[in-house]
């Protein structure tokens, strides 16, 4: 079996996260009674491999964090990992259609939004040719959104 491994400075929480390429098809064996969620893997001793912090094994399709890398037998490592579900599965979840109550840049009027607007920006202004103390003390407010807050 063979597994490919990396190294990544991306979070957690990205899915298409950029690998550095450490060692690729490196030989390994798996340790009896690993899962495919937290698999534990037998390889050669090298030195690149303390500098990794991900992997990649074919044979379950699979991309995984590099939780513990431990030194066996003298010249073995036994490498354990546990699945990043977002990088595994990238493709599908970016295929997912979905109706998302807040979006930065799209918003379903239909969809009920209850919460308080969470920024504020200035969509027109306007310069004023005299000072506001020449005028009575009346403002405008205007705001758009429904923002409404139960108290």
């Amino acid at each position: 079996m063979v597994i490919n491994i990396y190294n990544t400075a991306d979070d957690k929480r990205v899915i298409d996260k950029t690998l550095t390429l450490i060692m690729e098809n490196a030989s390994c064996q798996l340790v009896e009674g690993c899962s495919a969620l937290d698999p534990v893997v037998k390889l050669s001793m090298n030195a690149a491999v303390y500098t990794a912090n991900y992997m990649y094994i074919p044979y379950f399709g699979r991309y995984y964090y590099i939780t513990n890398i431990e030194v066996i037998e003298g010249n073995v490592l036994r490498v354990s990992g546990h699945v990043d579900v977002l990088k595994t599965y990238s493709s599908q979840i970016k295929a997912c259609t979905v109706n998302s109550r807040k979006n930065q840049n799209n918003y379903d009027m239909y969809l009920p939004d209850d919460r308080a607007i969470e920024s504020r920006y200035i969509r027109y202004s306007k310069k004023f040719n005299q000072s506001f103390e020449d005028f009575t003390p009346s403002y405008i407010l205007i705001t758009v959104g429904n923002g409404a807050i139960d108290l």
